[in-house]
């Protein structure tokens, strides 16, 4: 009985929410940049957050090479049970976004920010979203700010 109880309780404490996941894609004259938008299950438009990743070679979920922790994914669904959609992009040349020739070091601070503003222009049209936040990690802070600039 004693751990029915402590079942009932767990399970109590979790709310039930659902999701959908896509891919979204922008194309670009040399490739295409990738990324995953979560939208969370709403009967309304829901406020959308660009989630931008920080410096070096960081996917849309938070990883590099040197480690995986998944910390941009685990934001993306915390936001999505919070009734807030979000979208986690893959830098220029990391992850599933891919640049034909792509060479790190031929790479400009700047196509960081015109990509966050293609991102930005994407979110704009589409009407399942009543605003648009953008935030980053680390670099991401600062594509984001300037990004925002734009609008």
């Amino acid at each position: 009985m004693k751990y029915i109880l402590y079942f009932l309780v767990l399970f109590s404490s979790f709310q039930a929410w659902t999701q959908q996941e896509e891919t979204l894609q922008i194309q670009l004259p040399d490739g295409h940049l990738e990324g995953v938008l979560t939208v969370a299950d709403s009967t309304k438009p829901t406020p959308v957050i660009l989630i931008i990743p920080g410096s070096g070679p960081t996917d849309r979920n938070g990883n590099n090479a040197m480690m995986k922790n998944n910390s941009l994914k685990m934001l993306g669904d915390a936001l999505a049970r919070n009734h807030i959609s979000s979208l986690r992009i893959d830098k220029r040349g990391i992850g599933q976004s891919h640049i034909q020739g792509f060479k790190e070091t031929a790479i400009r601070f700047d196509d960081f920010v015109q990509d966050a503003v293609r991102w930005i222009e994407k979110l704009k049209k589409d009407r399942r979203f009543s605003k648009i936040i953008v935030a980053g990690h680390s670099q991401g802070v600062l594509v984001g700010l300037l990004a925002a600039l734009f609008f």
